[in-house]
């Protein structure tokens, strides 16, 4: 008899817990919901949004990318920065948006990296819908990816140490 106790009692455990659990999920998503209606006051580096988009441009580059002097074309809007923008290790992604045309924008990264010291691979299939080059550094790559859409060109930009 005890043991059948024994076995109702931890049933009995288990379901408190899956509740105490799931209502807890439940009231958390709930607050973050309503975090996200307000408008913060303050940013901290964890909550910095990942939509940094400018009427004037690229004026909201990461300090990471800023502090390797990286090229910052100034024909595009900076729309997404990614999850993450503290760790070269970790990567970085940058994603922008612009008028010009892909051979425009890519003769500018060319001859900005080519200043820069980065070796430039030639580019094999240059055409006018999509451009993509990495250049690499010592133990640095910089890849751009370039994609032409009908009302702008979308311009990726992967940053990271090998």
């Amino acid at each position: 008899m005890s043991m059948q106790k024994g076995n109702t009692l931890l049933i009995i455990i288990v379901v408190v817990i899956i509740i105490i659990l799931g209502v807890g999920g439940f009231l958390f998503v709930q607050s973050q919901s309503k975090e996200g209606d307000q408008s913060p006051t303050t940013t901290t580096e964890k909550s910095q949004p990942t939509t940094t988009s400018t009427e004037s441009g690229n004026s909201q580059y990461p300090d990471l990318y800023k502090q390797a002097n990286l090229p910052e074309y100034s024909k595009a809007n900076l729309v997404d920065t990614g999850r993450q923008t503290t760790s070269i290790k970790d990567g970085l992604k940058l994603q922008l948006t612009s008028t010009e045309s892909i051979q425009t924008i890519a003769a500018y990264y060319e001859g900005e990296m080519k200043n820069l010291g980065w070796a430039i691979p030639e580019q094999k299939f240059p055409n006018d819908q999509v451009y993509n080059n990495q250049y690499t550094k010592g133990d640095l790559y910089y890849q751009v990816t370039l994609t032409k859409f009908p009302d702008e060109t979308k311009i990726t930009i992967n940053y990271a140490e090998n």
